[in-house]
């Protein structure tokens, strides 16, 4: 629902990559309007119908699941109906035709809670009644309630409140199709949340960065700094990339440049493998954040021994990390690009932690 959105449109080209069969894209455009904002159109059917009148009954039959991308954003008209109306409407609506799971994009807390209470009070009041609506039809083992803060991606926007993080669309689209598939219930509140449904517990994020890594093309996507790791992802033409590098395992980060002499570039060498990032527009503020979190990690080790490397390994974490989701579970290697060979150190896995 919602599917010629922003967000929606992120999470049909998700559902079409990953070759789920069945995907229907739900929203008050036209057929051939949708089509065109979506990539991999043709794993994809298109249906017209305004979700706050129409009868939804016959799209909804034999669907497994429904996500739920509608509202109306901060500072337009109807935000009280047009978040929470439509959606109880949507809720309930799915639950009679025995749809099998329902995930609901709502709003951060941080914001619901905070400024966003007075500031957009019939949004949040709107949010809320669509919460209690999937709350009451599915509980929290049938349902996902995703909640962003801004989610970023999409161009110019509002700028997200002091203090609370913007959520990537991709990773925002990766858990909704988590929780359709049943591998995420109940609610994720904020970006850490959110994002872990890419990499695991990887400790608090700090920031993220856009960038791309250096392959044999260059795969664009999202760098993310945590107390723990190194984190990577891009979803280039269906092709997603995951990378996790410890910092235990990381021998030293240094500025780089493209072309010479345009200083846009970091790259992060370990024992085994050397990792170019590029692309950066905030460059120096990625390598200085990477460059403290890296030495602090180095000092804590030398404090320990070989006691946190140790700590790493019984958790499971494979040296570098290197994760893609191309179909095989806990593989030792996997092709680093659709026409290239393996690295030794990748790990290719096919589930949602």
């Amino acid at each position: 629902m919602g599917g010629a959105g922003f967000v929606g449109t992120e999470i049909s080209h998700l559902l079409a990559t990953q070759g789920v069969k069945d995907v229907v894209s739900v929203s008050r455009r036209s057929a051939a309007a949708q089509a065109q904002k979506v990539q991999y159109e043709q794993f994809v059917d298109f249906v017209s119908l305004d979700a706050s009148k129409d009868d939804l009954s016959s799209v909804f039959k034999g669907a497994s699941a429904v996500i739920s991308c509608v509202g109306v954003a901060p500072g337009q008209k109807n935000q009280l109906d047009g978040n929470g109306a439509v959606n109880e409407r949507i809720a309930d609506a799915a639950k009679k035709a025995k749809v099998g799971r329902l995930v609901y994009i709502s709003v951060a807390s941080a914001i619901s809670e905070g400024t966003g209470k007075l500031l957009f009070a019939d949004y949040v009041k709107g949010k809320a009644q669509a919460e209690a609506a999937v709350q009451r039809n599915y509980g929290g083992g049938s349902s996902l309630i995703i909640r962003p803060g801004v989610i970023s991606g999409g161009g110019p926007g509002l700028p997200p409140p002091p203090g609370v993080p913007p959520v990537p669309v991709d990773a925002v689209a990766r858990a909704a199709v988590a929780g359709a598939l049943g591998k995420k219930s109940g609610i994720l509140d904020g970006r850490d949340e959110i994002v872990r449904t890419i990499f695991g517990d990887v400790g608090a994020i700090r920031r993220d960065f856009s960038c791309a890594i250096e392959r044999k093309i260059l795969l664009h996507g999202r760098l993310y700094v945590t107390e723990r790791f190194i984190c990577f992802y891009s979803n280039l033409f269906g092709f997603e990339k995951k990378i996790k590098i410890p910092y235990s395992h990381i021998t030293c980060i240094t500025k780089e440049y493209t072309a010479v002499f345009i200083p846009n570039a970091i790259a992060v060498i370990t024992a085994r493998k050397e990792y170019v990032f590029r692309s950066f527009w905030d460059r120096d503020d990625c390598f200085d954040l990477l460059k403290s979190f890296h030495e602090s990690f180095r000092g804590l080790a030398a404090s320990a021994g070989d006691g946190l490397e140790s700590e790493s390994a019984d958790r499971g974490e494979k040296p570098d990390g290197d994760m893609e989701d191309l179909g095989g579970a806990m593989q030792d290697t996997g092709p680093e690009d659709p026409a290239s060979p393996a690295d030794a150190g990748e790990v290719a896995f096919d589930r949602v932690e």
